[in-house]
């Protein structure tokens, strides 16, 4: 029988998931409180909420927000951290403080966009340039077509330029 309390915090997790952009799936097992602060703190300062949860009542809360999909990467003592905003800050504050601090912190997986990314994914979205460098990157891209085009343009009228204008030094040689 469910008691009030975890019918709130199924409540809350479904809550936080119907609002999160990204969820990922991550197993703490081997960490220390200290750890764990330091790992929460982290996140915190970069706007992402980490929960620990029950895998049981995050099934519940995911099946209730309609992403049941987030099941297939939870596995062992599970906790979440719940991305508001963009979708690869969560992925990527997790894997640097993983790789600084060195701590036991492993992800399974996330949930974003109805789709389930495995853990490979994740990592992958983790190494991302941020987001200004890819708007800067995709603008160069477009960018460069026409750069070589208005290089072409004018290397060419530029030829011609200088070839009227040897043929008007020409014209005013003989005239002279």
């Amino acid at each position: 029988m469910p008691t009030e309390k975890k019918i709130a915090q199924v409540k809350a997790l479904e809550e936080k998931l119907g609002r999160c952009a990204i969820a990922v799936s991550t197993e703490y097992r081997g960490m220390t409180v200290g750890q764990m602060n330091d790992l929460r703190r982290k996140l915190r300062e970069n706007d992402i909420e980490y929960l620990v949860v029950k895998n049981n009542l995050l099934a519940i809360a995911a099946e209730n927000a309609g992403k049941s999909g987030l099941r297939e990467v939870v596995r062992g003592p599970t906790g979440i951290a719940f991305g508001y905003g963009d979708v690869v800050g969560p992925p990527k504050v997790l894997h640097e403080h993983i790789q600084a601090a060195k701590i036991p912190l492993t992800i399974t997986g996330a949930f974003t966009d109805g789709r389930v990314l495995q853990a490979a994914e994740v990592r992958f979205l983790a190494t991302l340039p941020p987001r200004p460098v890819l708007m800067g990157q995709v603008m160069g891209g477009l960018l460069a077509p026409l750069r070589g085009l208005a290089y072409v343009l004018s290397y060419h009228l530029g030829g011609l330029a200088r070839v009227l204008d040897a043929r008007r030094q020409q014209m005013e040689g003989s005239e002279s």
